[in-house]
């Protein structure tokens, strides 16, 4: 997990966001934390990924999405209606 972050993190010269787009085992905060990957977000596939129990077990995603490092959508807030002020247009 790290080595990938570490690779990809070099590429972008420690500028850009590093992320996990369209995952299907979304991974454990508590492990990013302990190998430094600080992923800046991930995306997992829903269907099966999210409901068979077997690439995110029930336990596991009530874990991770309580982890208090994980921010899910309904704490992100309207971000597609309310420009940021510092970016806001005169």
């Amino acid at each position: 997990m790290s080595a990938v972050y570490d690779r990809l993190r070099g590429l972008g010269g420690g500028r850009k966001l590093v992320a996990l787009g369209e995952v299907g085992s979304i991974p454990d905060p508590a492990l990013t934390r302990a190998y430094h990957a600080d992923w800046n977000y991930f995306v997992t596939w829903g269907g099966g990924f999210l409901t068979d129990g077997q690439a995110n077990s029930l336990e596991f995603l009530r874990r991770a999405y309580a982890d208090p490092h994980v921010i899910t959508l309904d704490e992100v807030g309207d971000f597609k209606h309310h420009a940021c002020p510092h970016h806001a247009r005169p």
